[in-house]
């Protein structure tokens, strides 16, 4: 959701196949509901929430290694 609208400030010229009703404002409520939700999860249960980090943060190094020694060859997807 937050690449939405990362996307539509650096790249307002690419064509929108559909308009969304009140845009940014649905994109921001999700985003502030769900970062009410992580913290939720973090107070109730934070062993559980704990490993969930864990698990994510453990995938850093593997998507920083991948972008940078080879994941991407410069191509966008739509010129595959």
């Amino acid at each position: 959701v937050g690449a939405t609208l990362i996307l539509r400030v650096r790249r307002p010229d690419l064509p929108r196949p559909f308009r969304a009703w009140l845009f940014p404002l649905p994109a921001l409520i999700y985003i502030g509901l769900a970062g009410l939700l992580i913290l939720d999860f973090v107070v109730l249960a934070p062993a559980t929430s704990g490993i969930g980090c864990a698990l994510v943060l453990a995938g850093v190094p593997v998507y920083w290694a991948w972008s940078r020694f080879g994941g991407r060859s410069g191509a966008s997807v739509a010129d595959r």
